[in-house]
């Protein structure tokens, strides 16, 4: 009887792990006798009737697998020296072929309840496995839901009083969720004290405009945005490397002959203020290009190779690379593995997601999409069931917040918010404080006084006819 630790063929156990090195013709007859040579493989140890063709089989593999040659280690095997435990040895460089996780159905009905890399300790593999085989079946990610946040006269105290994270972490919510509420309720944002009002005396003001804003900062103790407002708010411009250009007739005679990077460099000014005085005066700029030598090599691989591999092999630019080709009347490469879209393929485009319908066609959602796009097909519509509950909470905070909390797209919930017809929320409410705090000081700072943006401070000092601030 035939002992456990031997295969059909009669091969120990033992004897084949030994083996697992050798490619897949030794593999498939371990049993046989191999005779390897420099060109040729002939394998005996059975019937003479098949061994011819299992003699070509064989040689077919092995070059395939070996297009410089048979190796030498494939060298003459008798069915005695896989039996013993003589047989040479796997090199040290052999690697041990890798196999997937195995999904059973328990773990793929985990896929999308969990975040992955949760589930990839509970199945003991990478995370990346996980979210690989979450995407081929096409389960969204694991997103949590978050309650609304209830605000209470007590929370809304402490709005104002620290910063947006010291307060969240002292009530155990996000960032976005106090700082929307903060902004939603008129509270300006809590300042420091060196983010205060700042007090220019007359000789930091003659600073101004003579220095840069980084240097003045740095001097004064202040941020580059506090000073650059305080500047921009007087109409000082800044200060910068090159002098005021005076146009001499022997400058404006080099303009087209030299280019304007040289002529930058060599007067010290910049390169836009030379291309403005030789637009002015109508002269075209002079363009250096050094002769392309077309080898033979290159001229043949048009339209054969992609341009962009042209491109990185020869260093030619594409757009060299394709009017060359033009003018050779070579059209351009088409890649044999490019998918042939059939009317039946087109039909799936619109009523399918592209994830679906590039799962099913097996090519990439990317070529999927781009397809769609070009053919003006509009994509799938992701239907969502919009409860009593979800519904209620529409116009009571930012749409971004209440689409974190409901696992959507903010476009989403704005969309549904304006379908039916209601407010959106976090729109910032003046109070009388915050209007008498306009005109004061440059828009900047007032801005990072009340957590504002600048543009959105002068745009509400500008409709209420308010002037910018002056010394």
């Amino acid at each position: 009887m035939r002992s456990r630790d031997q295969n059909r063929s009669g091969v120990s156990a033992a004897a084949m792990a030994t083996w697992e090195h050798v490619p897949g013709p030794h593999q498939l007859f371990a049993a046989g006798t191999w005779a390897a040579g420099g060109s040729g493989v002939v394998a005996r140890g059975r019937s003479s009737g098949d061994a011819q063709e299992r003699t070509v089989a064989v040689r077919e593999s092995l070059l395939r697998r070996h297009p410089g040659g048979i190796p030498r280690c494939l060298r003459t095997v008798s069915p005695s020296e896989i039996m013993s435990s003589t047989a040479p040895a796997a090199p040290a460089t052999a690697i041990p072929r890798q196999r997937g996780p195995r999904w059973s159905v328990k773990h793929l009905r985990l896929l999308g309840t969990m975040p992955d890399g949760v589930l990839a300790g509970m199945i003991e593999v990478h995370e990346s496995s996980v979210a690989v085989m979450r995407k081929r079946r096409g389960i969204a990610p694991y997103r949590p839901f978050r309650p609304m946040v209830r605000w209470t006269s007590a929370m809304d105290a402490l709005l104002g009083t620290e910063t947006d994270r010291a307060v969240a972490e002292q009530l155990g919510i996000s960032i976005s969720s106090v700082c929307d509420r903060r902004r939603g309720r008129g509270i300006p944002a809590f300042m420091r004290p060196t983010q205060r009002l700042v007090t220019w005396t007359r000789a930091d003001l003659a600073k101004l405009g003579r220095a840069t804003d980084t240097a003045l900062a740095r001097d004064l103790g202040l941020r580059i945005a506090i000073v650059r407002g305080k500047r921009q708010s007087l109409g000082i411009p800044p200060v910068t490397g090159y002098r005021e250009m005076v146009w001499a007739p022997e400058r404006e005679a080099l303009l087209g002959t030299v280019p304007d990077r040289v002529l930058a460099l060599r007067w010290r000014h910049s390169e836009a203020s030379i291309r403005r005085r030789r637009e002015q005066l109508g002269i075209a700029p002079l363009i250096v290009c050094a002769p392309i030598r077309w080898p033979r090599r290159l001229l043949d691989a048009l339209g054969r190779v992609p341009d962009i591999v042209l491109h990185r092999r020869f260093g030619v630019a594409r757009p060299t690379l394709q009017a060359k080709r033009r003018a050779l009347g070579i059209a351009a490469y088409q890649n044999p593995r490019r998918h042939r879209w059939t009317a039946a393929h087109l039909r799936l485009l619109g009523r399918l997601s592209d994830r679906t319908v590039a799962r099913r066609l097996g090519i990439a959602t990317t070529q999927v999409c781009r397809k769609r796009t070009a053919l003006s097909i509009a994509p799938l519509a992701q239907a969502t069931r919009w409860t009593k509950t979800m519904l209620a909470h529409l116009g009571t905070a930012d749409d971004g917040v209440i689409a974190r909390q409901l696992g959507m797209s903010r476009s989403a919930v704005s969309r549904k918010r304006g379908a039916l017809g209601i407010a959106a929320s976090g729109t910032t409410v003046w109070t009388s404080a915050m209007i008498a705090l306009l005109g004061t000081a440059s828009d900047s700072v007032i801005g990072a006084r009340l957590g504002l943006h600048p543009k959105l401070v002068g745009r509400h000092r500008r409709a209420r006819g308010i002037p910018a601030f002056a010394e």
